[in-house]
Formats: C-alpha cells, structure tokens, sequence
C-alpha cells in the first residue's frame, strides 16, 4: 500500500527559484508531515491557495501516494479541511482530489471514504465524467463505489458524453460483473441507450454480449435486459455476440 512520491513533485517544490508559504505547506502535505502542516496551518496559511506549479495542498496530499502511513495522510487532510481548505478544489488539469482517490484505486479505499465525509461531491462533473464513471472504469474497489453510492451518489445522472455509469462500466476494456450488479441494484437503467462503436441505439447488453464474460451477460438478463431490442442498425445483443465470436454469449441469448 506504498507508492513513492513523484520525484518530479519534490524537486519543483524543494528547488523552486520562488519561496512560497503555499510551496512549503504542499510539500509537507505531500510527505504526510502532519506536524509540519499543522504548525503551518496555526501560523494562517491558506490552505487554498496553490503553489507555483498549480498543486493545491489537498490534492498534493492524495496525489503523493503513501510514503507515510496512511493514518498520516488522513489526519492531513482533516486538518485541511478544518482549516478551511476546499475539498474538490481541482488541480490544473481539472481533476479533484476525490476522482484522483478513485483512480488510483483499491489502496486509497479510506482515503475516499474519508474525503465523501468532508463533503466531496460524489455527482461532480469532472473532466466531463462522474465518480461512477471514475470507479466502474478503472482499479477502484467495490468499497469504494459502495463508498459514493452510500453518499448520494446518482446511478442515473450521464456525463458529458451522454453515458451512464452503467455505460461506463459494460463498455471499459475489462468489465466488472460485481461492478454493473451494484449499479443495477441501486436503480442503473438496465437497457439504457447509446452508441456503441458508431452502431446507435445500443443497450448495454449488446456491449456485453460483444466483449464481456458470459456472468456479466447474466447479471445484465438477471436485472431484466430485453434481449429483442436491436441498435439502429438491426443488430441484437446475439449478433453483437455472434459477430465477435463470443459463442458461449450467444449461447445465453437464445
């Protein structure tokens, strides 16, 4: 559950031309210096005001991995918080501290749970995606999309792309059964439209039968997936399979 802190992040902050109370509170975030934030905090810097390079201290605090022990990087991130800092301030490309959590996955499980309870918002729209999408895409655990649906987070609101999580999930180079079954029972649509491979009118069982294990075909069929819908271009969840050579799905859709 370690990971090492960018070696790029440390040589911008240690040998910036600029000397900043901002670059010194981010570096110490960033190495789970918990005395060292919290002496900073006490002296009034702003938690909310970014370095030189961009990096806020909070998003620097996830961003670092965990050379320090993870007990460290949490009670940073209260302290943060407590301090004011706001805690879905992005970094400079547009990512938030709680999509960053999602992504880097299974390790960072508490650190979701914890930024969810300082309020992150588990809807935002970040980089044109939601956190579902963040967690149903990549390594992410099924604590941690236990984590944003515990908090409110919308099975039924679609990013920029017109997709729902459900969407996401079917369509990601490796799908996760236990994934799409905790969409659908938390009211996924389980026939939902979209596009798929320029075929409009696709469902996500088509995806499924396509590139999918035959159990997550199950877990679609268990959930009420009509196989006799067709895309635009005529196709059926079975043609889908047929076409990709995926005879033990269309075995299942008969």
């Amino acid at each position: 559950m370690r990971s090492r802190l960018p070696l790029f992040i440390v040589f911008l902050l240690l040998f910036s031309p600029f000397s900043s109370d901002a670059a010194s509170l981010t570096l110490s975030c960033a190495l789970g210096d918990v005395a060292a934030v919290r002496s900073s905090l006490a002296g009034g810097i702003d938690p909310n005001i970014p370095d030189e390079y961009g990096l806020l201290p909070l998003y620097c605090t996830v961003r670092a991995g965990l050379d320090a022990p993870l007990s460290m990087h949490l009670e940073i991130l209260r302290l943060l918080v407590a301090a004011g800092a706001e805690v879905d301030a992005p970094a400079p490309d547009g990512e938030t501290p709680l999509v960053l959590s999602l992504r880097k996955g299974a390790p960072f499980t508490e650190v979701t749970d914890l930024l969810l309870e300082l309020g992150a918002d588990p809807n935002g729209l970040v980089q044109g995606e939601r956190p579902l999408d963040a967690v149903v895409r990549g390594a992410a655990s099924i604590r941690q999309l236990e984590a944003l649906l515990s908090h409110g987070a919308d099975v039924r609101l679609k990013n920029a792309q017109g997709c729902g999580p459900l969407i996401s999930a079917v369509a990601s180079p490796y799908p996760s059964p236990e994934k799409v079954r905790r969409l659908l029972d938390a009211g996924a649509d389980v026939n939902e439209s979209f596009t798929f491979h320029g075929d409009e009118g696709a469902t996500p069982l088509m995806a499924a039968a396509a590139q999918g294990a035959p159990e997550l075909v199950r877990v679609l069929l268990e959930h009420g997936a009509l196989m006799s819908l067709s895309s635009r271009s005529g196709r059926t969840a079975r043609d889908y399979a047929l076409r990709a050579g995926r005879e033990d799905n269309a075995t299942l859709l008969r």
